[in-house]
C-alpha cells in the first residue's frame, strides 16, 4: 500500500465516524425530555402560519404597523408560491392563494 492509500483510508474512516456522531447528536436534539421526537414543521408551513399571523396583526389600529405587516405578508406569499410551484404543488399554492385572499377579505 502506497502513502495515499494509507491516507485515503484514514480520511474516510475519520468522515465515518464523523457521520455517525453527527446523526448521533442530531438524534439526540431531536428529542424531547419524554424521550419522543420532537414534531418538526416544513418551511412552507412555517411561511404560512407567519402570513396568518401577519394578517390578524394589520387588523391593528396603528396604520403604519398594518402597512408593515401587509408589505410583509404579501412578500412571504411570493416566497411561499414560488417555493410550492418550484416542488410542483400547483395546486397546494392555488388552494393555499385562495384561502389567504378569503382570510383578507374577512379582515
Amino acid at each position: 500500500m502506497s502513502i495515499f492509500d494509507l491516507l485515503a483510508e484514514a480520511k474516510i474512516k475519520e468522515w465515518e465516524n464523523r457521520d455517525r456522531s453527527t446523526t448521533n447528536q442530531s438524534e439526540e436534539k431531536r428529542k424531547s425530555k419524554s424521550g419522543e421526537y420532537q414534531k418538526t414543521e416544513s418551511f412552507e408551513k412555517q411561511l404560512l402560519q407567519d402570513i396568518h399571523g401577519l394578517i390578524e396583526d394589520s387588523n391593528s389600529d396603528d396604520q403604519e404597523t398594518n402597512s408593515r405587516c401587509v408589505e410583509r405578508a404579501k412578500s412571504l406569499e411570493v416566497q411561499l408560491m414560488a417555493s410550492l410551484e418550484k416542488q410542483g404543488l400547483y395546486l397546494t399554492a392555488k388552494r393555499i392563494s385562495e384561502e389567504l385572499a378569503e382570510l383578507r377579505a374577512k379582515d
